[in-house]
């Protein structure tokens, strides 16, 4: 059962901001959909955005490049893919090859 699963999403309360460190102690798996997610959100900025109102440490480029590889390093692991979550990171993955090229694009 997926409730069950070592990969299942933390429980949440949506009142309290949002904790890296509580993600950060979760299963790779889970920090990967979570990359996922942040990756489409940049893929979709718009030309010329403000990238100040993001306040990353270091460029949007250098921290694309960080979420590209951090998804391929977990998506190419067999042991870590070897769920329904590592399946469908894998596929987002794949369905997504021409997102990745954009992305790859990102200023």
């Amino acid at each position: 059962m997926v409730a069950d699963s070592i990969c299942s999403m933390p429980d949440h309360d949506f009142s309290k901001p949002f904790s890296v460190q509580v993600v950060s102690q979760s299963h790779p798996i889970v920090i990967t959909r979570l990359l996922l997610v942040i990756a489409i959100c940049l893929q979709q900025l718009p030309h010329g955005y403000d990238q100040s109102r993001l306040h990353l440490v270091g460029s949007l480029k250098d921290r694309k490049e960080k979420i590209i590889d951090t998804i391929a390093n977990v998506t190419s692991d067999d042991e870590l893919i070897g769920s329904l979550e590592g399946i469908e990171c894998l596929m987002w993955v794949l369905a997504n090859v021409g997102f990745w090229r954009g992305l790859a694009n990102v200023r």
